[in-house]
């Protein structure tokens, strides 16, 4: 039964190829922009590169402090906050404290090369995976000891050795000369803990300053190998922020999260401030504007399957009357439509791969690839179902309701 609803509804949309052509325009560009976000979300959620290893750490890199006037200041905090809270935690195997999105502008053969660097510790290596096409990080004696070792990505190396052989060359640092002794691949923007171009231990730093620094652009990464501890952890750092907070100067009380890779999303793409967003707020307002989107192609593709059931009134009435049942006929065309809007599926997917393409190619998403696997293959079917069933049911349901004798007769519904 069901082959031959795919076999009549090929032979529908044959036969009126405007009414197919117009719907499924209207279908692959909604499903094309569905696609492509959902495929933006996708790599920024399931990464390739060193954040690999994100379902196992949250991330700590804001906070608000309370003042006794009731006045909030938020930001990143200093080295001095996290070497107070981190050393508190029990729960996590592994800390990380590094600052990092500083620039660093290197001159070569007159010309100007700009890149971020990152100040960082030895277990920010070990919590992280990168990808090292030569050598390695520093470790954790050399972190302790101050030793001015760097680790590059590879177009930072091509920018300032032109060679690949960089393994022991100097670089110039904050106007500090560093030993190259790493080089990994290059970092995708989707993943801002790691994406940077050059790393130096912290401890190289060229004051001590930052150690006595309340404010700050510092964050942190509490890690643990079992990602089912990330709740209990998260639960530790609230409540050691909360309860055990050592105030220093001014400020009297503090609030945080840390966050899973959902939360940093939802506070990224929705809010700033941490009462009003969490993991929630993305799925939330994802679904919300995912709606919106549909909204306005799935009216005109109601307006256009009642037309078409117009059209088909007589055909309808004779299935009735040879015993078709008020089920049979609207799971048909809720099948038709689903069937069209697959095939809408296809073209968008099509058009949303030669869109990145197209992007891609002039740099509009430069060091951040958006590749198609199978899980955004998933979403374009998950999209293209719900599409076509919102689309469909209204219409279907109206078609089934029908008297065969009125059908029969071509009057309106």
């Amino acid at each position: 039964m069901f082959k031959g609803y795919i076999y009549l509804t090929w032979k529908m949309l044959l036969r009126d190829k405007t009414f197919t052509a117009i719907s499924l325009f209207g279908i692959s560009l909604t499903l094309c922009v569905l696609i492509t976000i959902s495929a933006v979300f996708d790599n920024y959620l399931f990464h390739d590169g060193p954040e690999k290893t994100n379902n196992n750490f949250l991330l700590v890199r804001n906070v608000i402090f309370e003042a006794p006037e009731q006045n909030f200041k938020s930001g990143k905090p200093g080295y001095i906050f996290f070497h107070q809270i981190l050393k508190k935690l029990k729960e996590p195997q592994l800390t990380s404290a590094y600052e990092g999105g500083l620039k660093n502008i290197t001159f070569v053969d007159d010309k100007k090369y700009t890149h971020s660097y990152c100040y960082t510790d030895a277990n920010y290596w070990k919590i992280l995976d990168f990808d090292f096409i030569h050598g390695r990080a520093f470790s954790s004696m050399e972190f302790e000891q101050g030793s001015k070792l760097a680790v590059i990505s590879v177009s930072t190396a091509r920018d300032l050795f032109q060679e690949e052989q960089v393994i022991g060359k100097i670089i110039q640092v904050h106007n500090q000369q560093y030993q190259v002794i790493g080089v990994v691949k290059d970092v995708s923007s989707y993943e801002p803990v790691a994406s940077f171009d050059i790393w130096v231990p912290y401890t190289t730093y060229p004051s001590l300053q930052y150690r006595n620094s309340f404010d700050g652009d510092w964050s942190a990464l509490l890690y643990h190998e079992d990602k089912k501890k990330l709740p209990a952890m998260k639960s530790e750092y609230t409540s050691v922020l909360k309860n055990n907070f050592e105030p220093i100067g001014p400020w009297f009380s503090a609030e945080g999260i840390a966050e899973t890779k959902y939360d940093r999303l939802g506070l990224t793409l929705y809010s700033s401030h941490y009462r009003e967003a969490d993991a929630s707020s993305f799925v939330k307002y994802s679904l919300f504007y995912a709606f919106l989107i549909m909204l306005l192609p799935t009216v005109n593709l109601v307006n256009l399957n009642i037309s078409r059931i117009m059209e088909r009134s007589s055909e309808i009435g004779l299935r009735k009357a040879l015993g078709a049942s008020r089920n049979q006929l609207l799971f048909q065309f809720i099948v038709e439509n689903i069937f069209l809007t697959v095939i809408g599926c296809l073209f968008g997917v099509l058009l949303s791969v030669l869109i990145i393409d197209h992007l891609a190619g002039i740099g509009f998403v430069r060091s951040a690839p958006i590749s198609f696997n199978l899980r955004c293959v998933a979403y374009a079917l998950v999209w293209s179902l719900l599409f076509g069933v919102l689309s469909g049911v209204l219409p279907a349901y109206r078609m089934s309701r029908l008297h065969p004798v009125i059908a029969l007769k071509k009057e309106k519904i």
